[in-house]
């Protein structure tokens, strides 16, 4: 495996992927989902805020994105 410089964990972090997108659904502001094309993966409805948080939502963690909206897929 390979090792990461402190500099490139620093711009992923601050800068995730568009694939890596995580927001807060309605007014839990402590749960975040993955979110792609503005919806949930797991299913949750509310108005979605996005945030450049780690995803936290089990559903979401344990899900997969579909094969055709995998980046690069």
């Amino acid at each position: 495996m390979a090792v990461k410089d402190q500099r490139t964990v620093e711009r992923e972090l601050l800068n995730p992927p568009a694939h890596r997108t995580g927001g807060t659904v309605g007014d839990d502001v402590m749960t975040v989902h993955k979110v792609r094309d503005g919806k949930p993966l797991c299913g949750a409805v509310g108005s979605v805020d996005v945030w450049q948080r780690r995803v936290t939502c089990s559903a979401c963690l344990a899900s997969e994105w579909p094969p055709d909206s995998r980046p690069g897929g």
